[in-house]
Protein backbone atom coordinates (compact mmCIF):
# COMPACT_ATOMS: atom_id res chain seq x y z
CA UNK A 1 0.00 0.00 0.00
CA UNK A 2 1.07 3.21 -0.88
CA UNK A 3 2.53 6.06 2.04
CA UNK A 4 1.50 9.15 0.46
CA UNK A 5 -1.29 10.69 0.91
CA UNK A 6 -3.63 10.55 -2.04
CA UNK A 7 -6.76 12.48 -2.60
CA UNK A 8 -9.94 10.93 -3.87
CA UNK A 9 -13.56 12.37 -4.50
CA UNK A 10 -16.01 11.57 -2.06
CA UNK A 11 -19.61 11.50 -2.05
CA UNK A 12 -21.65 15.06 -1.47
CA UNK A 13 -18.05 16.70 -2.59
CA UNK A 14 -16.27 16.51 0.80
CA UNK A 15 -12.98 15.77 0.40
CA UNK A 16 -10.97 12.59 2.23
CA UNK A 17 -7.31 11.77 2.45
CA UNK A 18 -6.74 7.60 2.20
CA UNK A 19 -3.91 7.15 4.58
CA UNK A 20 -1.96 4.16 5.18
CA UNK A 21 -3.72 0.95 6.79
CA UNK A 22 -6.92 2.33 5.73
CA UNK A 23 -7.28 4.85 7.98
CA UNK A 24 -9.40 8.05 6.43
CA UNK A 25 -9.05 11.73 7.76
CA UNK A 26 -12.11 14.24 6.78
CA UNK A 27 -11.22 17.29 5.75
CA UNK A 28 -13.85 19.49 8.04
CA UNK A 29 -15.04 22.42 9.89
CA UNK A 30 -11.60 22.21 12.47
CA UNK A 31 -10.86 25.50 13.45
CA UNK A 32 -13.58 27.17 11.31
CA UNK A 33 -15.99 27.83 14.27
CA UNK A 34 -19.12 26.55 11.63
CA UNK A 35 -19.49 23.46 10.03
CA UNK A 36 -18.42 23.39 6.37
CA UNK A 37 -17.77 21.53 3.12
CA UNK A 38 -15.55 21.90 -0.13
CA UNK A 39 -17.38 21.93 -3.30
CA UNK A 40 -16.78 23.86 -6.98
CA UNK A 41 -16.95 27.25 -6.88
CA UNK A 42 -19.12 29.30 -8.86
CA UNK A 43 -16.09 31.96 -8.81
CA UNK A 44 -15.06 31.94 -12.32
CA UNK A 45 -11.56 29.85 -12.16
CA UNK A 46 -11.22 29.68 -9.02
CA UNK A 47 -11.34 25.46 -8.64
CA UNK A 48 -13.04 24.60 -5.19
CA UNK A 49 -14.78 26.78 -2.40
CA UNK A 50 -15.88 26.00 1.29
CA UNK A 51 -19.56 26.69 1.80
CA UNK A 52 -21.92 26.91 5.05
CA UNK A 53 -22.91 23.48 6.18
CA UNK A 54 -26.17 25.17 8.43
CA UNK A 55 -27.86 28.80 8.80
CA UNK A 56 -25.39 30.95 9.67
CA UNK A 57 -25.99 34.58 11.69
CA UNK A 58 -24.87 37.99 10.75
CA UNK A 59 -21.69 38.55 12.95
CA UNK A 60 -20.84 34.88 13.85
CA UNK A 61 -17.37 34.29 14.03
CA UNK A 62 -16.62 31.76 11.24
CA UNK A 63 -12.82 31.72 11.62
CA UNK A 64 -10.21 32.75 14.07
CA UNK A 65 -6.56 32.04 13.79
CA UNK A 66 -5.50 29.32 16.46
CA UNK A 67 -1.95 29.00 17.50
CA UNK A 68 -0.80 25.41 17.16
CA UNK A 69 -3.47 24.43 14.41
CA UNK A 70 -3.01 27.10 12.15
CA UNK A 71 0.62 28.25 11.41
CA UNK A 72 2.72 30.96 10.26
CA UNK A 73 5.82 30.16 7.61
CA UNK A 74 8.23 32.98 8.67
CA UNK A 75 10.04 32.96 5.11
CA UNK A 76 8.93 31.95 1.69
CA UNK A 77 10.66 28.26 1.02
CA UNK A 78 13.43 27.56 -1.48
CA UNK A 79 11.63 24.52 -2.77
CA UNK A 80 9.39 25.97 -5.64
CA UNK A 81 6.41 23.22 -4.80
CA UNK A 82 6.14 24.37 -1.39
CA UNK A 83 6.69 28.24 -2.11
CA UNK A 84 3.81 27.52 -4.73
CA UNK A 85 1.45 26.37 -1.82
CA UNK A 86 2.56 29.14 0.69
CA UNK A 87 1.68 31.79 -1.94
CA UNK A 88 -1.58 29.92 -3.29
CA UNK A 89 -2.97 28.58 0.31
CA UNK A 90 -1.15 31.69 2.17
CA UNK A 91 -1.40 35.32 3.25
CA UNK A 92 0.93 37.89 4.49
CA UNK A 93 -1.27 40.44 7.17
CA UNK A 94 -1.87 43.50 6.28
CA UNK A 95 -0.69 44.22 9.65
CA UNK A 96 0.60 41.89 12.78
CA UNK A 97 2.60 38.65 12.24
CA UNK A 98 5.03 38.79 10.58
CA UNK A 99 5.38 35.66 7.81
CA UNK A 100 2.69 34.40 5.78
CA UNK A 101 -0.55 32.78 7.93
CA UNK A 102 -1.30 29.16 6.67
CA UNK A 103 -4.72 27.82 7.66
CA UNK A 104 -4.70 24.13 8.41
CA UNK A 105 -8.41 23.34 7.47
CA UNK A 106 -11.15 24.26 4.73
CA UNK A 107 -10.10 28.15 5.64
CA UNK A 108 -8.12 27.79 2.79
CA UNK A 109 -10.64 27.71 0.51
CA UNK A 110 -12.11 31.26 1.01
CA UNK A 111 -12.29 32.78 -2.35
CA UNK A 112 -11.82 36.78 -3.09
CA UNK A 113 -14.72 38.10 -4.04
CA UNK A 114 -15.46 42.05 -4.41
CA UNK A 115 -18.92 41.18 -2.64
CA UNK A 116 -17.85 38.40 -0.04
CA UNK A 117 -20.31 37.15 2.31
CA UNK A 118 -17.64 37.42 5.32
CA UNK A 119 -15.62 40.31 7.00
CA UNK A 120 -12.00 39.98 8.25
CA UNK A 121 -11.35 41.82 11.67
CA UNK A 122 -8.00 40.97 12.94
CA UNK A 123 -7.69 37.31 13.55
CA UNK A 124 -11.48 36.86 13.19
CA UNK A 125 -13.78 36.14 10.06
CA UNK A 126 -17.56 36.66 10.46
CA UNK A 127 -20.39 36.48 8.61
CA UNK A 128 -21.48 39.83 6.74
CA UNK A 129 -24.69 39.06 6.72
CA UNK A 130 -27.41 35.81 7.52
CA UNK A 131 -25.84 33.54 5.36
CA UNK A 132 -28.38 30.02 4.11
CA UNK A 133 -26.82 26.70 4.09
CA UNK A 134 -24.36 26.24 0.94
CA UNK A 135 -23.88 29.74 0.55
CA UNK A 136 -19.84 29.85 -0.29
CA UNK A 137 -17.92 31.68 2.33
CA UNK A 138 -15.84 34.69 -0.05
CA UNK A 139 -13.40 36.85 1.69
CA UNK A 140 -12.31 40.39 0.17
CA UNK A 141 -8.76 39.44 0.21
CA UNK A 142 -7.21 43.37 -0.14
CA UNK A 143 -8.88 43.92 3.32
CA UNK A 144 -6.77 41.83 5.26
CA UNK A 145 -3.36 40.51 2.65
CA UNK A 146 0.22 42.87 1.85
CA UNK A 147 -0.50 40.98 -1.70
CA UNK A 148 -3.54 39.79 -1.75
CA UNK A 149 -3.67 38.26 -5.65
CA UNK A 150 0.37 37.14 -5.28
CA UNK A 151 -0.11 33.43 -5.76
CA UNK A 152 -2.04 33.26 -8.62
CA UNK A 153 -1.67 33.85 -12.39
CA UNK A 154 -4.21 36.65 -12.61
CA UNK A 155 -3.54 38.41 -9.32
CA UNK A 156 -3.86 41.76 -10.78
CA UNK A 157 -7.81 41.57 -11.46
CA UNK A 158 -10.30 40.24 -8.76
CA UNK A 159 -12.50 37.37 -9.33
CA UNK A 160 -16.20 38.19 -9.51
CA UNK A 161 -18.88 36.17 -8.50
CA UNK A 162 -20.84 34.45 -11.84
CA UNK A 163 -24.63 34.20 -11.91
CA UNK A 164 -25.74 31.28 -10.79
Amino acid sequence: MDTAPVLSSAPAAVAEIWLPADKTLKLGAMMLRIPTYLAESKISGAGLGVFCKKFVSAGTIIWTFHAGFDYIVDELPQDEIQRDFVLKYGYLPIAGEKGWVMCADNARFFNHSDDPTCLDFGPHTTARYDLAPGTELTSDYRSFCRDPFQGFPDHHTARRMEPA
